[in-house]
């Protein structure tokens, strides 16, 4: 599922490695330069442009609802924290419990999203697999980059063998 160890940092004879732009919230897919190992394994460069913007659409899509769903529950949690104890006068108890509880639940919202990642990745590059194309997705860390691994397998990899020849 989008492990470190099954995207290697940078491309081999069998993977061709792409590194993701990623910023504090957004994705995206660089559409350029188009990797000369997958043109050999078949895939066009025109296809692997499409391929790039619905990266970024599906990914982003999947995330910016998160993203706005944790702005709204922090605003809330603020506001409603300082109203529940001064102006309210609650126990605080409930003043706690409905100003924590927004945040909890969408960070748990936000981690669900994050761990559908690689699979809704590899749902975009899907009919690469009848080039012999196998794709795996690396989230990226604090000390990595997020990078997509295409791997070269059967059909795509002896066609890269023999134009070497």
């Amino acid at each position: 599922m989008g492990l470190a160890s099954s995207v290697p940092v940078s491309s081999s004879q069998t993977c061709v490695v792409v590194h993701v732009n990623k910023s504090c919230i957004f994705q995206t897919f660089p559409p350029s330069p188009f990797p000369e190992e997958l043109q050999v394994a078949g895939v066009f460069e025109s296809d692997y442009k499409k391929k790039a913007s619905s990266f970024d659409g599906a990914v982003n899509g999947a995330l910016k609802p998160a993203y706005g769903y944790m702005f709204v529950a922090a605003i809330f949690s603020a506001v409603f924290g300082n109203i529940g104890t001064r102006l309210l006068d609650m126990e605080l108890g409930i003043v706690l419990t409905l100003t924590y509880v927004p945040i909890l639940a969408t960070l748990v919202n936000l981690v669900c999203k994050l761990r559908t990642l690689p699979t809704i990745v590899e749902n975009v590059f899907e009919d690469w697999r009848r080039f012999g194309i196998e794709t795996k997705y690396f989230m990226g860390g604090k000390h990595q980059p997020a990078r997509v691994g295409f791997h070269l397998t059967g059909e795509a990899l002896r066609r890269q063998v023999d134009i070497k020849l």
